[in-house]
Order: C-alpha cells, then sequence, then structure tokens
C-alpha cells in the first residue's frame, strides 16, 4: 500500500518535470520565432 503510494508519487512528479520542460522548450521556441520574425521584417 505505502510502496504504491510512493511509486504513483514519483511517476507524477516525473510527468509533471517532463510538462514542464515541454513548456519551457514551446516558451523557447516561440521566442525564437518572434526575434526571427523581427529580425525578417526589419
Amino acid at each position: 500500500m505505502f510502496d504504491e503510494r510512493l511509486r504513483y508519487r514519483r511517476d507524477y512528479r516525473q510527468y509533471f518535470s517532463r510538462l514542464l520542460i515541454r513548456l519551457l522548450r514551446t516558451m523557447i521556441s516561440f521566442r525564437e520565432i518572434k526575434v526571427s520574425m523581427i529580425l525578417f521584417c526589419s
């Protein structure tokens, strides 16, 4: 019982960190696209 709960928490944390990394990557790519658009337009 306790072991299962611990395992679940660990999986949840891993999933959360993966989501965070994905969000960060999306933000970074979005910023790069914005910068390239500005450079292209000017």
